[in-house]
């Protein structure tokens, strides 16, 4: 899991069993808030209105299913400047 080392990039889905993307980003603001920037998102639900709002918020880049090889290339290039700025978002 993403509290015991430090990653280059985390790519987590949003709707997972036992802990989904959001409870996830509470976890590594809490415990590991560097990560944060890192932190990417992939879902197939951006309509419903609890991850809509999730996204809003946080400004975390994420993709929509189904994508592209270079719809990821994008997502990295994102987090890689998020990386640089040290620019944090959420709560």
């Amino acid at each position: 899991m993403a509290l015991k080392h430090d990653y280059n990039v985390v790519l987590s889905d949003i709707r997972m069993p036992t802990l989904d993307g959001l409870g996830l980003y509470r976890v590594l603001q809490q415990k590991r808030p560097k990560m944060i920037n890192r932190l990417a998102f992939i879902t197939g639900d951006t309509l419903a209105a609890e991850i809509h709002s999730f996204i809003a918020d946080t400004r975390l880049p994420y993709l929509e299913k189904p994508f592209l090889p270079d719809d990821v290339l994008r997502l990295l290039s994102q987090i890689e400047e998020r990386g640089q700025t040290g620019t944090s978002h959420g709560g």
